[in-house]
C-alpha cells in the first residue's frame, strides 16, 4: 500500500491509463510550459493475493502518436505479529515476574490475554519492531495453568496466538535467583 512518483517529460498532450484497479493515479494540480515536466502520483493497494502481480501505466499522445508504457510489479504483502520471549521460554515459574517479548510487526495490532493473571503493558501496538515486558502473577495452585496472547490486525483479518505456560506453584528456574 501507498504511493510512489512517475515523472514525464513531454511537449505533447497525453492521458493516462492503467489497466488494474489496484492501480490509480492521485490527481495533481497541472502546469503549462512548452516542454514540461510533469510528476504523476500512483496509489497502490496491498497485494494480498497470495501472489507477486503486474499492471501497467500507459502515457498515451493521440496527437503525437506515442505510447510510454510503464509495467509496475507489486510483491505479495502478507501481515504479520511474531511474537517470542527474550533469553526466556515461554514456560514461567511458578512466582510472580515479568517476560521481555520481542515483537516484530507489519500491521499495527490489538493484543489482548484470556487470562487474569498476565498484565500486558498496552492493548495495542504499532507496525514496527519493539520489545515489551509482560508481567504475570505467581501461581498459587498446584498445576500449570496456560494462557493465550492474541495480536489481531481488523484491516486484514489477521489473528496469531501465542500461548504461556506457568508452573505451580513453588516451582522455580535457575534464572530467577
Amino acid at each position: 500500500k501507498g504511493e510512489f512518483t512517475l515523472e514525464v517529460q513531454s511537449n505533447v498532450d497525453y492521458e493516462i491509463v492503467t489497466d488494474v484497479d489496484w492501480l490509480n493515479e492521485v490527481v495533481q494540480p497541472a502546469t503549462k510550459a512548452i516542454v514540461e515536466t510533469r510528476k504523476h502520483v500512483f496509489a497502490k493497494t496491498d497485494n494480498l493475493t497470495g501472489a507477486v502481480r503486474t499492471g501497467t501505466i500507459k502515457f498515451v499522445s493521440e496527437s503525437a502518436k506515442h505510447t510510454m508504457i510503464v509495467l509496475v510489479s507489486q510483491d505479495i504483502f502478507e501481515p504479520y505479529v511474531i511474537a517470542a520471549p527474550v533469553y526466556k521460554t515461554a514456560f514461567l515459574s511458578g512466582y510472580a515476574g515479568s517476560l521481555n517479548f520481542s515483537i516484530k510487526a507489519n500491521v499495527p495490532y490489538t493484543v489482548s490475554t484470556d487470562a487474569d493473571w498476565i498484565k500486558l503493558p498496552a492493548t495495542e501496538g504499532p507496525a514496527q519492531d519493539i520489545e515489551i515486558p509482560i508481567s504475570f502473577d505467581a501461581n498459587p495452585t498446584d498445576a500449570v495453568r496456560t494462557a493465550t496472547i492474541t495480536f489481531k490486525n481488523e484491516q486484514y483479518n489477521y489473528s496469531a496466538s501465542y500461548q504461556i505456560n506457568q508452573y505451580q506453584a513453588g516451582y522455580v528456574f535457575i534464572e530467577d535467583f
